[in-house]
Protein backbone atom coordinates (compact mmCIF):
# COMPACT_ATOMS: atom_id res chain seq x y z
CA UNK A 1 0.00 0.00 0.00
CA UNK A 2 0.98 3.72 -0.15
CA UNK A 3 3.17 5.01 2.70
CA UNK A 4 2.52 8.10 5.16
CA UNK A 5 4.24 10.81 4.83
CA UNK A 6 5.58 12.55 7.39
CA UNK A 7 2.84 15.17 7.21
CA UNK A 8 0.28 12.75 7.28
CA UNK A 9 2.02 11.35 10.50
CA UNK A 10 1.88 15.00 11.64
CA UNK A 11 -1.30 15.43 10.75
CA UNK A 12 -2.44 12.24 12.84
CA UNK A 13 -0.54 13.75 15.91
CA UNK A 14 -3.02 16.85 15.98
CA UNK A 15 -5.90 14.32 14.83
CA UNK A 16 -5.30 11.87 18.07
CA UNK A 17 -4.24 14.42 20.51
CA UNK A 18 -6.97 17.20 21.87
CA UNK A 19 -7.19 20.37 20.24
CA UNK A 20 -5.33 22.95 20.90
CA UNK A 21 -7.73 25.05 23.28
CA UNK A 22 -6.27 28.26 22.20
CA UNK A 23 -7.08 28.11 19.12
CA UNK A 24 -11.01 26.92 19.03
CA UNK A 25 -10.96 29.80 21.67
CA UNK A 26 -9.97 32.23 19.45
CA UNK A 27 -12.35 31.15 16.73
CA UNK A 28 -14.96 32.61 19.13
CA UNK A 29 -13.59 35.31 20.24
CA UNK A 30 -16.73 37.52 19.75
CA UNK A 31 -19.19 35.01 21.25
CA UNK A 32 -17.20 34.86 24.12
CA UNK A 33 -16.44 38.33 24.73
CA UNK A 34 -12.53 38.03 24.63
CA UNK A 35 -11.20 41.52 25.51
CA UNK A 36 -8.27 42.66 22.94
CA UNK A 37 -5.46 41.80 25.68
CA UNK A 38 -7.30 38.07 26.23
CA UNK A 39 -7.08 37.48 22.23
CA UNK A 40 -3.44 38.89 22.07
CA UNK A 41 -2.44 36.92 25.17
CA UNK A 42 -4.52 33.57 23.96
CA UNK A 43 -2.55 34.22 20.47
CA UNK A 44 0.89 34.17 22.07
CA UNK A 45 0.05 30.84 23.94
CA UNK A 46 -1.57 29.56 20.75
CA UNK A 47 2.03 29.97 18.63
CA UNK A 48 4.21 28.76 21.53
CA UNK A 49 2.20 25.39 21.67
CA UNK A 50 2.38 25.46 17.72
CA UNK A 51 5.59 25.93 17.52
CA UNK A 52 6.35 23.17 20.80
CA UNK A 53 3.69 20.99 18.61
CA UNK A 54 5.84 21.63 15.19
CA UNK A 55 9.33 20.63 17.28
CA UNK A 56 7.84 17.70 18.70
CA UNK A 57 5.89 15.96 15.47
CA UNK A 58 7.86 17.07 12.66
CA UNK A 59 11.01 14.73 13.58
CA UNK A 60 8.60 12.30 15.02
CA UNK A 61 6.69 12.06 11.26
CA UNK A 62 10.26 11.96 9.53
CA UNK A 63 11.24 9.33 11.44
CA UNK A 64 8.35 6.90 11.23
CA UNK A 65 7.09 8.08 7.22
CA UNK A 66 11.32 6.64 6.67
CA UNK A 67 10.25 3.58 8.37
CA UNK A 68 10.92 0.56 5.77
CA UNK A 69 7.67 -2.17 5.53
CA UNK A 70 9.28 -4.21 7.61
CA UNK A 71 9.85 -2.32 10.96
CA UNK A 72 9.72 -2.83 14.74
CA UNK A 73 5.90 -1.93 15.43
CA UNK A 74 6.45 -1.70 19.36
CA UNK A 75 9.58 1.22 18.51
CA UNK A 76 7.84 2.85 16.59
CA UNK A 77 4.61 2.81 18.43
CA UNK A 78 6.78 4.29 21.34
CA UNK A 79 8.17 7.01 19.35
CA UNK A 80 4.25 8.00 18.50
CA UNK A 81 3.74 7.58 22.05
CA UNK A 82 6.78 9.37 23.56
CA UNK A 83 5.47 12.40 21.30
CA UNK A 84 2.04 12.33 22.48
CA UNK A 85 2.77 12.24 25.69
CA UNK A 86 5.31 15.31 24.70
CA UNK A 87 2.43 17.81 23.53
CA UNK A 88 -0.53 16.80 26.06
CA UNK A 89 2.47 17.95 28.48
CA UNK A 90 3.55 21.12 26.33
CA UNK A 91 -0.35 21.68 26.61
CA UNK A 92 -0.77 20.62 30.38
CA UNK A 93 1.62 23.91 31.08
CA UNK A 94 -0.48 26.10 29.30
CA UNK A 95 -4.01 25.08 30.86
CA UNK A 96 -3.58 27.24 34.08
CA UNK A 97 -2.33 30.29 32.06
CA UNK A 98 -5.67 30.28 29.79
CA UNK A 99 -7.42 29.14 32.36
CA UNK A 100 -6.90 32.04 34.45
CA UNK A 101 -7.07 34.56 31.49
CA UNK A 102 -10.46 33.69 31.42
CA UNK A 103 -13.41 35.02 33.59
CA UNK A 104 -16.00 32.68 35.11
CA UNK A 105 -18.40 33.28 32.42
CA UNK A 106 -15.96 32.96 29.84
CA UNK A 107 -15.23 29.40 31.13
CA UNK A 108 -18.75 28.67 31.24
CA UNK A 109 -19.39 29.43 27.71
CA UNK A 110 -17.45 27.64 26.53
CA UNK A 111 -18.39 24.75 24.18
CA UNK A 112 -17.55 21.13 25.60
CA UNK A 113 -14.60 20.21 23.41
CA UNK A 114 -12.56 23.14 24.63
CA UNK A 115 -13.47 22.82 28.41
CA UNK A 116 -12.26 18.92 27.75
CA UNK A 117 -8.82 20.16 26.73
CA UNK A 118 -8.68 23.02 29.48
CA UNK A 119 -8.78 20.01 31.98
CA UNK A 120 -6.10 18.79 33.29
CA UNK A 121 -7.53 15.59 34.71
CA UNK A 122 -8.81 14.81 31.46
CA UNK A 123 -5.22 15.58 30.23
CA UNK A 124 -3.72 13.51 32.20
CA UNK A 125 -5.54 10.60 31.59
CA UNK A 126 -5.51 10.67 27.96
CA UNK A 127 -1.10 11.49 28.53
CA UNK A 128 -0.05 8.05 26.99
CA UNK A 129 -3.56 6.62 25.68
CA UNK A 130 -5.68 6.64 22.85
CA UNK A 131 -8.21 4.50 24.82
CA UNK A 132 -11.77 6.60 23.81
CA UNK A 133 -10.00 8.63 21.53
CA UNK A 134 -9.36 12.09 22.03
CA UNK A 135 -12.07 13.42 19.62
CA UNK A 136 -13.22 10.24 17.34
CA UNK A 137 -10.91 7.47 18.43
CA UNK A 138 -7.07 6.55 17.20
CA UNK A 139 -8.74 3.24 15.32
CA UNK A 140 -11.06 5.53 13.48
CA UNK A 141 -9.05 8.15 12.40
CA UNK A 142 -6.36 5.88 11.39
CA UNK A 143 -9.41 4.10 9.45
CA UNK A 144 -10.51 7.46 7.55
CA UNK A 145 -6.70 8.18 6.88
CA UNK A 146 -6.51 4.90 4.76
CA UNK A 147 -5.34 2.41 7.34
CA UNK A 148 -7.27 -0.61 5.94
CA UNK A 149 -6.84 -2.65 9.46
CA UNK A 150 -4.60 -3.75 12.45
CA UNK A 151 -4.78 -5.56 15.35
CA UNK A 152 -4.13 -4.36 19.16
CA UNK A 153 -2.00 -6.23 20.90
CA UNK A 154 -3.72 -8.55 23.97
CA UNK A 155 -1.43 -6.74 26.40
CA UNK A 156 -2.90 -3.37 25.58
CA UNK A 157 0.52 -1.85 25.05
CA UNK A 158 0.84 -2.02 21.59
CA UNK A 159 -1.59 -1.13 18.35
CA UNK A 160 -0.28 -2.45 14.64
CA UNK A 161 -2.12 -0.32 11.72
CA UNK A 162 -1.84 -1.84 8.38
CA UNK A 163 -2.16 0.36 5.17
Amino acid sequence: GNQSTDTDIRGMGSALIPPNPMTLILQQADSLKLTRDQADSLATLNRVFSNTFDDIWTPVGQKLAALPANYDRRAAYAEYRAARERSIDALLKLVPLVRGMLTPQQLQSLPNLVATSLDTRYLASVRSSTAGGANMGALAMLAQMGWTGGTVDASATAVMLHR
